[in-house]
């Protein structure tokens, strides 16, 4: 297992928002919304 987290950064509504989505294990995908 490659010890490196894949992480990507999308925006939901053209910038204002941005979600971070973390790939763990098996390919689960955790998404972190700001507060």
């Amino acid at each position: 297992m490659p010890g490196d987290v894949n992480e990507v950064r999308l925006s939901i509504d053209g910038g204002n928002t941005w979600v971070r989505a973390t790939q763990g294990t098996a390919g689960i995908w955790d998404y972190t919304w700001p507060k």
